[in-house]
């Protein structure tokens, strides 16, 4: 199942409820952690225009297709990073300059969330310029506070009417 969610604040990841048992009884249950997800690709797209507050934004949309061992992609957390340095890379190692937490697919039982692919919107025209080649970077966290990998994407933002960028 594919989630998109609109990227307008900051919001906080969940608790750690220490592991969710898969199958069995106390003496062989499987628990769903322990395996840290991991970001496979990255790509962006032009979001179209979208809705911030009752006001309609251009936006860029950042895919991650995400796998995780253990299951446990039932809750994830998206961190995102970006700089206007179209080079394949981009500093994670300070706080996220967006993020948002969500439940990817609520159909899903427990510890049967394996793979994901999951995207947000970035609103343009605000922190993120427009019409601009950019590197995204990804970084995913499942239910139990495990970091997945950064992975990135180089891409256009839109223009200020909402046209795909980097056309000239």
């Amino acid at each position: 199942m594919t989630l998109l969610l609109a990227l307008a604040c900051t919001k906080t990841t969940g608790e750690d409820s220490g592991g969710i048992p898969l199958t069995g009884s106390d003496s062989d249950a499987v628990e769903c952690f322990g395996s840290d997800p991991v970001v496979s690709n990255v790509t962006t797209e032009n979001g179209g225009n979208q809705d911030f507050e009752g006001e309609l934004f251009p936006t860029v949309l950042i895919w991650a297709d995400v796998a995780d061992e253990d299951g446990n992609l039932d809750f994830v957390t998206m961190d995102l990073w970006w700089d206007e340095e179209p080079d394949g890379a981009v500093d994670s190692s300070g706080d996220p300059q967006g993020s948002s937490s969500f439940v990817p697919n609520s159909d899903a039982s427990p510890c049967a969330q394996t793979a994901e692919t999951v995207g947000l919107y970035l609103q343009v025209g605000g922190g993120i310029p427009y019409d601009t080649q950019m590197d995204f970077a990804v970084r995913i966290t499942d239910s139990e506070n495990e970091v997945s990998n950064v992975g990135v994407a180089t891409g256009f933002t839109p223009t200020e009417t909402g046209d795909d960028g980097g056309a000239e």
